[in-house]
């Protein structure tokens, strides 16, 4: 009889070859199983980590625009919210199957759920997929090979552990040695009830979480990917919104000037290497004139 994880571990490669076939985040999945199977939840939660890798492809690219950088940064949100609600889904398959178990006296609970250690195979599957691509490219030297080769076969242990792993808690929560619990993730960015951002402007309000009548300027430093620090805008007009008579210094990488070039009077951008020019003692009292200036 084939394991679960020898099972989930077949349809994760061929969710993952599906996807290449068509290789486009945009193409649409054509699940091969029953719907509100485990089968069908395995393939839809590849499709998704699938997709949300090559997104994070395209965001890296240091030459995408602005507005396309943001609307990419938006649908991973989007994505990682649809794979912690699979992720839930799988757990509930799990909660059902094992409902007649009794744990024993001395049963213990496992660190993480079922589905949340699958997840984790999941991405895997696209490693070890896209790890393969590089061992078999021919317009790269060798050594890159050979590295390659490497990180490949790290990837192949690591999966046949994890397999092990995952079999094993699933029979132990069987033997009722293990029990299963599972805490629902608790998304609050993207839930219009508990992000003050969203439900500020429902009551017509930018509601940021403090008040600032004792400062006069407000610093914001965002030196990440160029997707996060395109999220960054819409927050940096709710903040010159709210406090108009405070001065904003947005302080960020100099290549991400154009990102923050239609903002509010009270809104100035200053690009920064904090690494070249604000480095040690020295460097932060630089950043202070500069400030001030």
């Amino acid at each position: 009889m084939k394991s679960f994880s020898a099972k989930a571990n077949a349809i994760f490669d061929e969710a993952t070859e599906a996807y290449h076939l068509k290789n486009s985040v945009s193409a649409q999945m054509e699940n091969p199983y029953e719907p509100d199977t485990i089968e069908y939840f395995l393939y839809e939660k590849n499709w998704i980590d699938v997709v949300q890798w090559h997104l994070e492809d395209i965001i890296r690219d240091p030459d995408i625009l602005p507005k396309e950088a943001l609307e990419i940064k938006r649908w991973i949100d989007r994505s990682n919210q649809e794979r912690t609600d699979l992720v839930e889904k799988i757990d509930n398959y799990f909660l059902h199957h094992f409902q007649l178990i009794v744990p024993a006296n001395d049963a213990v609970i496992n660190t993480e759920s079922p589905a949340w250690a699958i997840d984790r195979l999941s991405i895997l599957a696209i490693k070890i997929y896209h790890m393969r691509e590089e061992v078999n490219r021919m317009d790269t030297d060798q050594q890159h090979l050979i590295s390659c080769r490497q990180k490949l076969n790290v990837l192949m242990e690591q999966r046949v552990d994890l397999s092990a792993a995952i079999d094993r808690l699933l029979d132990d929560i069987a033997q009722g040695r293990k029990y299963m619990k599972v805490y629902r993730q608790m998304k609050m960015y993207n839930d219009p009830s508990l992000n003050p951002v969203l439900y500020g402007k429902n009551k017509n309000n930018i509601r940021t979480g403090f008040t600032c009548s004792y400062m006069s300027r407000i610093l914001i430093i965002r030196l990440s990917a160029l997707g996060d620090v395109a999220m960054t805008v819409p927050v940096v007009h709710s903040f010159a919104k709210q406090y108009p008579q405070h001065q904003i210094s947005v302080l960020s990488r100099t290549s991400f000037a154009p990102i923050f070039r239609y903002m509010p009077a009270n809104v100035r951008f200053i690009g920064v290497d904090l690494k070249k020019q604000y480095k040690g003692l020295k460097g932060l009292n630089r950043l202070y004139k500069t400030l001030k200036a």
